[in-house]
This record gives C-alpha cells, structure tokens and sequence, in this order.
C-alpha cells in the first residue's frame, strides 16, 4: 500500500494500540522497511492502519 491509497480509505482505516505504535515505530529503524518509512510515518500520525482486506473489497469509483 501506499500514501495515496491509505488517503483514499482513511475513512476506513482503524486506530491501534500503543503497542501496534511501537512496533510499527521500530520499523523507521529497519532498512528493509525503507520503501514504506513514508507510509509508516503517515499511519504514525494519523493513528490510524488499514488492512488491506478492506482496501480489497472496498471499490472507489472511477474519476473521469
């Protein structure tokens, strides 16, 4: 997932725990993670995760 995509389902998104923060916190730290520091900051922020299932079964429609 990306910025963009958590954007456009934030109304779906769920907050998490203060240990679901720290985990995902610890992740800034590990390079493997590099390509979504961007997006785990934003979830950081936000407080806010977004399960991929309901990215799935959710359908925007489509721009024009």
């Amino acid at each position: 997932m990306d910025e963009e995509t958590f954007f456009a389902y934030e109304e779906y998104a769920q907050p998490f725990s203060s240990t679901y923060r720290q985990k995902l916190a610890a992740l800034l730290e590990k390079e493997a993670y590099h390509p979504f520091h961007r997006l785990i900051r934003l979830m950081l922020e936000k407080g806010k995760r977004l399960e991929q299932e309901a990215v799935s079964k959710i359908r925007l429609p489509k721009q024009q």
